[in-house]
């Protein structure tokens, strides 16, 4: 299956994930969480890398993965972010347009520690219930 990292963006994030790098698929415990908390329906922005190849396929992957096994779930933005304060802005103008947004996904920690920061200034607690933020290990 590829090798496996555990999300480590922050401590305080509520679901961390582990993800299968490279062309793997990717977000199997966002998946799972969108079907179960969600009942397969709600809203996800990606946080996208198309700077390098490892981004591209990790970006492909990620995003393929999870509307193709919870087509239910809207995607209503894809956004280049891989770091921190790129995430946080990327996010912040996301709610902006949907602030019902339940699934942030990053094609790295940093940029979905970004997204998760922007959540909690929006005014999302951080343990809400229909709220997931993960990202893949971008340091391999």
């Amino acid at each position: 299956m590829g090798d496996v990292r555990r999300l480590a963006a922050a401590p305080e994030c509520r679901h961390p994930v582990q993800l299968p790098q490279g062309r793997q698929p990717a977000g199997r415990g966002s998946r799972k969480w969108a079907a179960q908390q969600l009942n397969g329906k709600g809203k996800i922005a990606f946080l996208t890398d198309s700077t390098i190849e490892l981004g591209r396929e990790r970006t492909k992957g990620m995003v393929d993965a999870f509307t193709k096994l919870v087509p239910g779930v809207d995607v209503v933005a894809q956004e280049q972010a891989i770091d921190p304060d790129t995430g946080l802005s990327k996010a912040k103008a996301i709610l902006a347009k949907h602030p019902d947004l339940n699934i942030v996904f990053g094609v790295t920690d940093a940029a979905a520690y970004g997204a998760f920061k922007a959540l909690q200034q929006a005014g999302r607690a951080k343990d809400d219930a229909k709220t997931f933020v993960g990202g893949q290990d971008g340091a391999s």
